[in-house]
Order: structure tokens, then sequence, then C-alpha cells
């Protein structure tokens, strides 16, 4: 999500997700990203993990029953730190340089758990899930 940050907001996600037919709408994405996935689930939808060839995506749904795989204790709890907080452009006008500058600002102004706390407390390697 780092990458293209400007696919990733909270908004454009929110756009997105306006025109997902409620009970047959899918969003399936490689990112596993935890701003992307937090995003998902802060605008109503249930997000669950898609598997093809070992490959790990992210598969979201209005239709809980559509989700074949869910996010483990770990995954989920990894989206209640600064991981977790979604990238945002408010006006749709910022650069992709923007949104990452304003998404480090609010982690390092966030009272939410570090990432790698999260990591080392849960026995885990940085980065590994």
């Amino acid at each position: 999500a780092s990458k293209q940050p400007l696919l990733w907001t909270i908004q454009f996600l929110n756009e997105l997700t306006e025109r997902l037919n409620k009970e047959t709408g899918l969003i399936l994405s490689y990112s596993t990203s935890s701003p992307f996935r937090n995003s998902l689930i802060n605008l109503g939808l249930n997000v669950g993990k898609f598997y093809d060839k070992k490959v790990n995506s992210t598969l979201a749904s209005y239709n809980i029953n559509l989700l074949k795989y869910k996010l483990n204790e770990f995954e989920f709890g990894l989206l209640n730190t600064r991981a977790g907080i979604p990238y945002e452009d408010y006006n749709f006008n910022m650069t992709s340089e923007q949104i990452l500058k304003l998404h480090e600002e609010k982690s390092k102004n966030s009272n939410l758990e570090s990432t790698s706390k999260y990591y080392k407390r849960h026995n885990r390697r940085y980065g590994k899930h």
C-alpha cells in the first residue's frame, strides 16, 4: 500500500465500496497491508483472506458468507496497532508523498501500540505473519 497510497486511502475505498453490491460484491487485492484492511473494516466490510498457490491476499465483502478464510487473531490484532492507521486524502488532491507524510505523522502521534512491540509481544519476527 505504501507504493500506491492514492489507491488505499479510506476516502478512495469509500467511493469504491459505495458501488459494491451488498449481497454479492467482493473486493480482491494483493495487498495485505494493515491500513488497507483496517479501512475496509472501518467502512463496514468483512475482511478475510484469499489463497492462491500460497499467495496470501485480501478478500472483502459486506456479505461475510462469501469469505472462506477469516483473518486470524494475530492479523486482526495487528489492525489495532499503529500499522492499522488508515491512509487519508480528504479532498482527493494529495500526492502519494503527502499521503505518506500525513500517515507517518499520525503514526508518530498515535497512542496505539507500536507494530514492533506487537510482534515482540506475540513472539514473532517483525514483518512475518
